[in-house]
């Protein structure tokens, strides 16, 4: 035999991510009986399974201490110690909330851990060893995958004909030209499929027309040596998304593979990547492979740059699932079932909602997301827009008639139930009792609560989360919920309704509004309240915002923190002031004039003109006691710049 040794996992990543994970909710917090003296005792399995998984874990680098060595590990466990590595938690709490918020949103973040496993895993024979990711850039070498096949399929034929015979001959030369093939000495190998029971050869390759007549022969990969290896690091031809740690790292990751591999070639003699495949010795990198790798980005610029991508997006993802995971641990906290943000305009307060609900990651990109509904009070906002109403719609009668010579479908105008936003929000939290649901309302002052909410408002006293007091729902919601959820469901028990103790309810509100429709202290007191400050800080994002007037720059956050003063000493009150995100990022001129400066005047000024604290005003210099006044028709006539400037000088604001 060749010494052949396979040093791969041997399960599609996804299952063992998902046991990881399970582990790390219970093995490894120390949750397995105290007289527990080996891995199968600890995890109850009598089976061999769940050391072949700790093995696998162990492998692509998960963990610092191997769990199938005696009692050691399960010892560590019980004193505290932590077992897995820095790769180990960041995978764990990534796969986590790749699990509970949706693979498509992680998707980015486990194809970089896959590129990871897929430079750390390895496979032996004649005292040589290299990576998988370098096997496969170099057979792709010589047989280069055409367009019109799958990189997938052409790599999985690649692969089982190499590891068929590497696994099952006894031939010397054979062994011999692998090894020459693989140390660059020649570019010619035979690969071979061969059965595992009858060690029957039933396809030979030698060129890429010989791997295209394989697979348009549909010559089967079922039944041969070494069956499930590259099914297990490529996946099937079926899989709609990639399941193979490899074809996922392929995904967004193409880069650092290459340059993995190259770096390989190029160090072939003192393999860099040796401690990361070894496995038995204490000078093993699979304690610590972020450590390891990073050093290996020493070696080549291409190669760190592309690293140092990959490093980004996989602690990108971290952050994110963290805090997802946060913020689905703070929704079991009943005081954030139903709650108002208020404060000035601008102060982030949206911001907030978002960072609650899991809309915006810490990137401050903003997703989707289905379990989130949204809505914005108004004046005309009523009951049957918020919850829901009759309306006419379209519908096709199933006959056709002809216009200019085609068929067209025939409508007619029918009367149906047609939910809105609350009643979407509470069909969802019915339907997802295992996962938060959020309902926002932004600017919830701005319309007439008592009149919007009617007798909702009641099923806003909580308790253990649920409605305390049920109400009846009218006839036709009460028909449409019993046709969605079903007769007689929890969420129309006896034809009432009740919010679920996952539905959340958040809103926002600003001060400067509170005039448009007072809310009643019996709605107030079913909300817990939450001021949202202005920030003045510089170190985060509005602190970086600037004004730009002709040829000088000023700083935002020190504009609002001189003229908030200004505002708050004329009104007696916060309510008008502007937060630090009044703007969304940098402003010149023409929009400082029609955002700005125009709410400053229609909402603040424009009354205030004989008033001693009157603000729009102007000075030539600092050290000038020449005041004059402005009004907002000034911000528009030939001196409109040198005005703004000198408002500038008369709040202090000095250019940067």
């Amino acid at each position: 035999m060749s010494g052949f040794k396979n040093k791969c996992i041997y399960s599609y990543y996804s299952t063992l991510l998902d046991t990881w994970v399970e582990w790390n909710t219970k093995l490894l917090m120390g949750e397995f009986p105290e007289d527990a003296g080996t891995l199968n005792e600890a995890l109850g399995e009598p089976t061999s399974d769940c050391r072949s998984r700790a093995k696998e874990m162990f492998r692509i680098g998960l963990l610092s201490t191997e769990l199938t060595q005696g009692d050691v590990a399960l010892r560590q466990i019980r004193e505290c110690k932590n077992v897995q590595s820095n790769l180990g938690f960041i995978s764990a709490v990534i796969h986590r909330a790749s699990n509970e918020y949706g693979k498509e949103r992680f998707a980015k973040a486990e194809s970089a851990l896959c590129a990871i496993f897929s430079v750390i895993q390895s496979v032996s024979w004649d005292n040589f060893e290299t990576s998988i990711n370098s096997i496969s850039h170099r057979l792709l070498e010589v047989f280069p995958c055409p367009e019109d096949i799958k990189l997938t399929t052409w790599l999985r034929y690649l692969l089982s004909g190499l590891f068929c015979p590497l696994a099952s001959t006894t031939d010397t030369d054979k062994i011999t030209k692998f090894t020459d093939f693989f140390t660059y000495r020649t570019d010619s190998i035979t690969l071979s499929i061969i059965t595992e029971h009858s060690n029957e050869t039933i396809c030979t390759m030698r060129s890429v027309a010989d791997v295209r007549k394989a697979i348009e022969n549909r010559v089967s990969l079922t039944g041969i040596v070494q069956q499930k290896m590259a099914l297990f690091i490529l996946g099937s031809d079926r899989d709609i998304i990639p399941r193979g740690f490899l074809s996922l790292a392929y995904l967004n990751y193409p880069d650092f593979l290459k340059f993995s591999y190259e770096i390989e070639k190029d160090f072939l003699a003192e393999n860099p990547y040796l401690p990361l495949y070894d496995e038995d010795t204490e000078q093993s990198g699979k304690f610590h492979v972020l450590e390891e790798l990073e050093k290996i980005s020493e070696l080549n610029d291409n190669y760190k740059e592309a690293y140092n991508k990959l490093m980004k997006d996989i602690y990108q993802g971290a952050k994110d699932a963290l805090s997802l995971l946060k913020q689905s641990s703070d929704s079991t906290n009943e005081s954030s079932l139903q709650k108002i943000y208020y404060g000035a305009p601008g102060t982030g307060k949206s911001h907030v909602v978002k960072e609650q609900t899991g809309e915006l990651l810490v990137s401050d990109e903003e997703v989707d997301l289905p379990n989130v509904f949204r809505t914005t009070f108004h004046p005309d906002t009523d009951y049957a827009a918020f919850v829901g109403c009759y309306k006419p719609t379209m519908r096709k009668t199933g006959k056709k008639h002809q216009v200019d010579g085609k068929d067209v479908d025939d409508e007619e105008i029918i009367y149906e139930y047609v939910p809105q936003v609350f009643t979407d929000a509470y069909v969802y939290a019915y339907t997802h009792l295992d996962e938060p649901t959020y309902l926002v309302i932004e600017e919830i002052n701005r319309g007439n609560c008592a009149q919007i909410f009617g007798d909702l408002f009641q099923l806003l006293d909580r308790k253990n989360g649920k409605s305390e007091y049920k109400i009846k729902a009218d006839k036709d919601l009460a028909k449409y919920l019993e046709d969605i959820l079903g007769v007689g469901a929890e969420g129309i028990q006896d034809r009432k309704l009740c919010l679920p103790a996952n539905l959340h309810i958040l809103a926002t509100m600003n001060t400067s509004d509170q005039s448009l429709f007072p809310m009643d202290s019996a709605f107030k007191r079913r909300w817990e309240w939450e001021y949202v400050p202005i920030n003045y800080a510089e170190d985060i994002k509005s602190g970086k915002f600037e004004i730009k007037i002709c040829d000088k720059t000023y700083s935002w956050v020190k504009f609002i923190e001189e003229v908030n003063k200004h505002i708050f000493d004329l009104t007696q009150s916060e309510d008008k002031q502007m937060g630090n995100f009044f703007i969304k990022h940098s402003v010149d001129e023409k929009e400082f004039k029609s955002k700005v400066m125009f709410y400053l005047w229609y909402e603040v000024l424009r009354d205030e003109t004989g008033n001693n604290k009157y603000f729009f005003c102007k000075k030539e210099s600092a050290d000038s006691k020449d005041v004059a006044q402005f009004t907002f028709k000034d911000l528009y006539d030939e001196h409109a710049t040198e005005t703004i400037h000198q408002f500038m000088t008369y709040l202090d604001v000095s250019p940067k």
